[in-house]
């Protein structure tokens, strides 16, 4: 007695409430996940303002996406609900059909095999649209995390390169003109400086014919450790 409107809707709003759900659980493991990445550039920089912030808009588009991507994944069951007539609907499901696989053929191989190995062999064979989807969803999801992952070992080893073997000063003395190589015997011996490195960098323009570069070409002391 139930109409077919009334069977769309439901589904729909079930679709539409495990999509929203799903959308703020990743809108708050993103929101964790920013913040952790603050904390990690808090470590080697001072920025003002660095602060966790909620991007409205983004978060109500991942939201809008989620929930349409849950109502598009109910499509195939709810088309394969409708098209079923109530008395058949109350029926047990028919069993599904089963068939030998290619692995059966080698017997040895096969009576090897557990009973439970068996079963999920026959049951990817026998559903190979459902093992496609399972095998692409989780390579996906399983390259999502390793992004994830590598992303931040990925700034992890920028800033060592950069603050530990590239530029391992403490600080930094910035002149506006050149001057003699003794500035920086100088400086070494100004109290708790522990030693002290002059380098030289000269401006510069590369130019080949319309296209130009602005660079700087930096001038190091034999055995430099700075």
């Amino acid at each position: 007695g139930v109409g077919r409107a009334t069977v769309v809707s439901y589904y729909c709003l079930f679709a539409a409430v495990v999509g929203a759900i799903s959308g703020l659980v990743g809108v708050a493991l993103g929101a964790w996940l920013q913040g952790l990445m603050l904390a990690l550039y808090r470590q080697f920089y001072a920025v003002p303002g660095m602060l966790v912030h909620g991007y409205i808009d983004l978060i109500a588009l991942g939201l809008v996406l989620a929930v349409a991507f849950a109502l598009a994944g109910s499509l195939g069951a709810l088309r394969e609900i409708l098209r079923l007539q109530p008395a058949e609907a109350m029926r047990p499901p028919q069993p599904a059909s089963g068939r030998h696989v290619a692995l059966e053929r080698f017997a040895i191989l096969w009576r090897t095999l557990p009973g439970t190995s068996r079963m999920a062999i026959r049951s990817m064979v026998r559903n190979p649209y459902r093992c496609t989807v399972v095998v692409l969803t989780t390579a996906i999801s399983t390259a999502l995390v390793t992004c994830a992952l590598n992303m931040s070992d990925a700034v992890k080893t920028l800033l060592e390169h950069e603050f530990v073997l590239s530029a391992s000063q403490d600080h930094t003395v910035v002149l506006n003109r050149s001057v003699p190589l003794s500035a920086a015997n100088e400086v070494a011996s100004l109290p708790g400086v522990a030693f002290a490195e002059g380098h030289l960098n000269i401006p510069v323009q590369l130019t080949a014919g319309a296209a130009g570069l602005r660079l700087s070409i930096v001038g190091l002391p034999d055995e430099s450790r700075l």
